[in-house]
């Protein structure tokens, strides 16, 4: 089976185990709270179609077909998983030419996180993408807009983390900490960074991350997801952040766990997006390390990573994590009281 149809059948089967109703709505109670989550794999299918055909984008299927789709990700192609799921992460922010694009999807994200529950929402928006495509201070206000427009509507405690890509080097990320600490924005409550911590190591962003802390700019980091469980090790000691993201890996390394449960740092763990894409040799829901995080007493949090393009939601994570890694009602009360602790907005 190539990865393409594995990723669908995968999707499939989670959300199979997600279809109680009775079971969904006692977890849609929970006042959940998501850390890990991206802006532009959370744009509704629907809105995308909208945003497509208003701004002159082509579809990658007919539009009937990419709505009702289990995945977006089986209209577009790639060597590998990286490939054709940046393909279509790309694909989605090329349809946001606007700052009223912008503010829309923040509104549609907010009033469905809102509609499973979750109470405090922390979701990250690719900083140095929109940098490069609108002035600072215009997207930053569509957001800010966003925001503030769905807290009308909607009882959800809501600010972006800014992602600093890796690939565009360490002058980038400095740029782009000076541009928070000069504004000093309510809408967004950290800096965040994604990509390949090999080839672009932590060391590189060290002044980043420390004028950001001598601003007292909070971080997270993605590390090990799919990088060693060492560069674990590197992202502690080099950027010092108060979160990282997935950790996926760290406890195929014995000093790299040691060194993670040492830090006492919080994980924004997503089950299904690693389940779901077949990564750090997850192939079984039962096999991700979420449960030995919280066995081992390190403070975690679920998120869904990018809901839209994978096709699940919150409470299909929480659905699976139930049925197949023992988790229950209560372990995600304690969860999510505990994450409150490591939130970077109060």
């Amino acid at each position: 089976m190539d990865l393409k149809n594995s990723i669908i059948g995968r999707l499939n089967y989670a959300k199979n185990l997600g279809l109680d109703a009775d079971l969904r709505e006692q977890i849609r109670k929970i006042p959940k709270i998501e850390f890990h989550v991206h802006l532009g794999g959370s744009i509704r299918r629907s809105t995308a179609a909208d945003l497509a055909e208003k701004n002159n984008i082509a579809l990658p299927a007919p539009k009937k077909h990419f709505k009702n789709a289990l995945t977006p990700l089986e209209f577009f192609h790639g060597e590998e998983l990286w490939e054709f799921f940046h393909n279509c992460y790309k694909w989605h922010w090329s349809c946001i030419k606007t700052c009223d694009d912008l503010k829309r999807i923040v509104g549609e994200f907010l009033e469905d996180s809102y509609n499973q529950g979750i109470a405090h929402s922390e979701f990250t928006v690719a900083g140095s993408y929109l940098t490069q495509t609108f002035p600072f201070d215009e997207w930053t206000d569509a957001v800010a807009a966003g925001i503030d427009g769905a807290a009308k509507k909607f009882p959800v405690k809501a600010a972006a983390i800014l992602d600093i890509a890796r690939r565009l080097g360490p002058d980038n990320a400095v740029k782009i900490v000076e541009q928070l600490i000069d504004r000093k924005l309510k809408c967004v409550c950290a800096i965040g960074m994604g990509g390949d911590e090999v080839k672009y190591p932590s060391s590189l962003f060290k002044e980043a991350f420390s004028l950001a802390r001598q601003n007292n700019i909070p971080s997270t980091v993605h590390v090990a997801e799919f990088n060693p469980g060492e560069t674990v090790i590197e992202a502690i000691n080099e950027l010092k952040p108060r979160r990282l993201g997935h950790a996926l890996n760290a406890p195929k390394s014995d000093v790299a766990y040691s060194a993670l449960k040492n830090s006492n740092l919080h994980v924004e763990s997503c089950p299904l997006c690693n389940y779901v894409a077949a990564l750090g040799g997850v192939n079984e829901i039962s096999e991700h390390p979420v449960g030995k995080f919280y066995k081992d007493s390190i403070p975690i949090s679920i998120n869904t990573d990018d809901p839209q393009i994978f096709g699940y939601d919150l409470i299909d994570n929480y659905a699976c994590l139930m049925k197949k890694a023992a988790f229950s009602l209560r372990d995600f009360e304690i969860i999510n009281t505990q994450a409150k602790k490591a939130a970077f907005i109060q």
